[in-house]
This record gives structure tokens, sequence and C-alpha cells, in this order.
């Protein structure tokens, strides 16, 4: 029993001096400041990814990816801790002392708190426990230093936008609105702030570009004419205000140019649904340059969608005016508010067979056919406005369907906005 007792009296006073050497060498500030840098790191290395990602897919071009880039490479830089820690330098001669010294006391030490506590397990690893917790809390940590940041520095463009960016990403789209709105005030003739906040504004309007969308989207062209992704939203918003002229003018310059692989069909297919022609369409079915409103479009050789047959309640006719303006539209079962495609026609086009697909997106990187379930809706607006208002006619939202070439939803508006 006495040898037991002694050798575990040993690997005790082994343990201790172990630890003692171990803090001496390595200050425990270092290490929080080690581990703070490593989550940042960590965080942004997240973020470049992401953008890569969007630059790969086409959804940036290169005007665009490299501002962003420098958005963030500039958000690290504020981001990492700048502050050296001065310590005090303990060679290895003075380590190698403090043991021998402590290696005498510490076995007293030592026999007391083993009869006393029996426990050698209770040394807890808190690294490890950070790490688990930071995984969980990166996101929030980093917004909420980007909220600080900005409250000690509230003129830093760049850390609007990305804290802007950071509150899109995780759904708060009324946040990421202010946050953008915050870097314009700041400065009107940052272009990418200017058509990020006409993408956010949109889409608070249920996908209309009517009115402040589409002023920003026309002041950000002035200072940039040549970002593509403008041009493409200013021919929506052409469109959508009757102008199919003026959006295919505007689409076929862009294929001119050239345009990444990803959207060059999208491209293609909304220029010929406007009543436009392309040469050498790629991926895209062959139609009349002016297809009939209410004629069925065929579904075959198309990508992912929805077949929609609208119709108008016998009930409802004396409701209706020649002046209504319909829309048909689709969107995400689960996630963004705003359309992932929708047509757009008068009341004149009832009963009315359409096609609902990525020909039809709002926005270049909102698909639906990247999306696994969709709902559809129709609406006679009063107001020539997609938004609901009161007494507009509309239908019940169609049950959710898997967007492909074999789904069809009929819908009957039936329904008054109260």
């Amino acid at each position: 029993m006495t040898a037991v007792f002694w050798l575990i009296c040993i690997v005790m006073v082994a343990a201790a001096i172990y630890f003692v050497i171990r803090g001496a060498y390595q200050n425990p500030r270092l290490i929080a400041s080690a581990d703070r840098k490593q989550q940042i790191l960590d965080i942004y290395r997240e973020k470049f990814a992401f953008l890569e990602k969007r630059y790969a897919a086409g959804e940036l071009d290169a005007a665009l990816y490299a501002r962003n880039k420098s958005d963030l490479e500039h958000a690290l830089l504020e981001d990492l801790p700048t502050d050296v820690l001065e310590e005090n330098t303990v060679n290895k001669q003075t380590v190698g002392a403090l043991a021998w010294v402590l290696g005498i006391g510490i076995p007293l030490v030592g026999i007391g708190l083993y009869l006393k506590l029996g426990e050698p397990n209770a040394i807890v690893n808190p690294q490890a426990q950070a790490q688990e917790h930071g995984q969980n809390d990166s996101v929030d940590q980093m917004t909420a230093g980007l909220e600080q940041r900005l409250a000690e520095n509230p003129n830093d463009v760049s850390g609007w936008m990305l804290l802007a960016r950071t509150y899109l990403q995780t759904g708060q789209l009324i946040k990421g609105r202010e946050a953008l709105q915050r870097a314009v005030a700041l400065n009107p003739n940052n272009p990418d702030a200017l058509f990020q906040l006409a993408d956010v504004s949109t889409t608070t309007q249920n996908g209309s570009f009517a009115g402040e969308p589409r002023k920003l989207i026309e002041q950000a062209l002035a200072i940039d004419p040549t970002s593509q992704y403008g041009r493409w939203l200013l021919g929506l918003a052409k469109e959508e205000a009757g102008d199919k002229k003026g959006a295919i003018a505007i689409w076929q310059k862009l294929l001119e140019e050239g345009v990444p692989p990803t959207q060059l069909n999208m491209v293609q297919q909304r220029i010929i649904a406007a009543g436009g022609k392309v040469k050498d369409v790629q991926a895209a079915p062959a139609e009349p340059a002016e297809p009939a409103a209410n004629a069925p479009q065929a579904a075959s050789g198309k990508g992912p969608g929805v077949t929609v047959k609208v119709s108008l309640s016998p009930a409802l006719k004396a409701k209706a005016s020649p002046s209504d303006r319909l829309f048909v539209f689709a969107k995400a079962k689960s996630g963004p508010p705003m359309p992932l495609a929708a047509f757009r026609g008068t009341i004149a086009d009832l009963p009315l067979t359409i096609y609902l697909d990525d020909s039809k997106a709002m926005m270049p990187q909102m698909l639906i056919s990247a999306f696994p379930e969709v709902v559809v809706g129709a609406r006679l607006s009063k107001g020539s406005q997609p938004t609901a208002t009161s007494g507009d006619l509309q239908s019940p939202l169609s049950m959710a369907v898997k967007p492909s070439d074999a789904a069809t939803v009929e819908l009957v508006i039936s329904e008054i906005v109260p």
C-alpha cells in the first residue's frame, strides 16, 4: 500500500511540475489572444469561400467581386487584434531553476491535496470548451463585433457593407436594408451599395422595381454604366413597366458583350419571353418571337419550373376592371419572400397558361430551379403593383410543388384582398 501511495505522489509531483513549467512558458493572455485571432480567421475564411463561390457561379461580375473582396480584406484587418502584449521574457535557465525549487515543495502540497481531494480528473480543458462554443457562436460573435466596431466608428462604409451582407445571409432583411442605407448615406457614389440596396428594396416590395428600387438602379448606373448586374436589373425594371423593347435592347447588349455561362440561357430565355430574338440560342427551346399571352407554353425542353393555369372566378368578373394588371408568381415554400419567377400581363390574358421557370427569374441569383419546393399565386392588381393592396383580386396560394417539367398548378382568382 505504501509503494502505491508513493507512486501516486511521484506521478502527482511530475504532473504538477509539468503544469508549472507549461504555465511559465505559455502566458494565458497570449493563448486567449491566439484563440480569438483563430476564430476571426476561421469566420473570414468562410466568407471569402462564399464570395469565391458566388463569383465562380457567375453571380458577381469582376468589378463587384473585386470590391467585395477588398471590403472583406479591410474588415478583416480591422477585426484582428492589433495590440501586442509585451511580456517579460523568461529564459530556460530561470524556468529550470524555478522547476527545481518548486519540485521540493510540491510533494508536500501534492500529498495534502491527494488526501483531501483525491480527484486528479478535476482538471477541465478550457480550450476544448472554447472551441465547442466557438463553433456555435462564431457568426453571432462576428456580428456583435461588427456592431460594436461601427458603434465606435459609424463612418466606416466598408464596415456597414459587411454588416449588411452578414444580416442578409442570416435572413435579417430589415436590418440588412438599414445597414445598406447607412452605407449609401455615407457614400452616395458607391454603386455596389446602391445596387444591393435596390435588390433588397425590391425584395421588400414583393419583387417590384417600381419607385425606390428603380431610382437606385439608375443612380448606380450613372456612376458605373458598365455593370452587367445593374443593367440586368434595369432591364427587369423596364419590362415590369411595359417597356419590353427597352428591356430587350439592354439584354441583347449583354449577350454581345458576353455573360457568364451560368447566366447565358437565362438571359436568352428572358429576351425570347419578352418577344425578342437571339442568335445561336443555346439550351433554349424554339418559340415564336411574339407568343400569344394566353397560349399554353410547352414545358418540354425547358428547365425546372411549374406550369400554371389561371382563371377568374365568374363571381368576381363584375369586380374586375380592364385596367387591372395581372401578376402570376412562384416563391419558395421556405426561403426569401420575393418571387423566384413571375409573369406580368393584363386581365385580357385570362384564362392563361404560363410556364414559370428560370427564364422568368426576378434576380439572377434567385432561381426557381435552386429551391426544392415552391408555392404559386396570382393577383389582379388595382394599383398596377405586385404587392397586395386592399381591393385587389387574388387566388389562394397553391400547395407546395416541386419544380419540374411535369408540375402543373391550377389557380382561380376568387378572393378580394381586405
